[in-house]
Order: structure tokens, then C-alpha cells, then sequence
């Protein structure tokens, strides 16, 4: 099943669930929450401790690869503009949701979840 108008809602599943696997593939990225995972397309923005680090940056993946573990508190998700995965660690996950922002395709952010639902932002 693709849903290609999900709403915001279904990121919610994320809560609560901790980051268990982080996997670089030429030019997008994977987040495995130990059941559902996020592939993000669309480049990415992690901030930690009020630090910046876009996906082509030098600490980029030391920060990411140091979240692993870290659960979610919060996920927010507004059509046109962003997706944004808070996780306890003190770290903010960002991707830009607009027109301009996507690279190779139709698809920012892909969410699969375990029984192989398929939501498509």
C-alpha cells in the first residue's frame, strides 16, 4: 500500500522509539527506528547543542552516527515545508518539505512502516 497524501499523523509512530541504525547510500540516507524507517532523500539539517550540520558537512555523520540509541520525543510535520524529528539527546533532525529543496525525484521522505505500508512525502 502507498499512500501518496499522508497525513502528518503518521509520523507520530516514530515517538518514543529509538534511533537504532543510521545508513548512508550514495545519496540519501536511511533511520531505522527498530521497526519503522525513514529514508530521507531531500537533504537533511541535524542540529545538536544549538550546532548545525547540513549532510555534506565534515561532523555531519559523527553527530548522526552519536544519536543512535537516542529516542524520539517529538515529530513534526507541516506539508510544503518540513519534516522535523526531535530526539531526547538534545538534537533536532530537519528536512525542507519544499518544491525547491527536492533533488532527484517526486519523493523528499519515504516512510516505511512494519507491516510494509509505504507513506510518501
Amino acid at each position: 500500500m502507498v499512500d501518496i497524501n499522508p497525513l502528518p499523523l503518521q509520523l507520530e509512530i516514530l515517538k518514543g522509539r529509538e534511533l537504532s541504525a543510521v545508513t548512508f547510500v550514495r545519496d540519501y540516507l536511511q533511520l531505522a527506528f527498530d521497526g519503522p524507517v525513514l529514508t530521507v532523500i531531500s537533504d537533511g539539517v541535524l542540529t545538536k547543542l544549538g550546532t548545525s550540520y547540513r549532510f555534506s558537512d565534515a561532523g555531519f555523520c559523527e553527530c548522526i552516527r552519536q544519536t543512535i540509541g537516542s529516542a524520539v520525543t517529538d515529530t513534526d510535520l507541516k506539508l510544503g515545508e518540513f519534516c522535523r524529528v526531535r530526539f531526547a539527546a538534545n538534537t533536532i533532525f530537519e528536512v525542507s518539505l519544499r518544491d525547491e529543496d527536492y533533488k532527484s525525484g517526486p519523493e523528499a521522505l519515504l516512510l516505511r512502516m512494519e507491516d510494509g505500508s509505504l507513506f510518501v512525502w
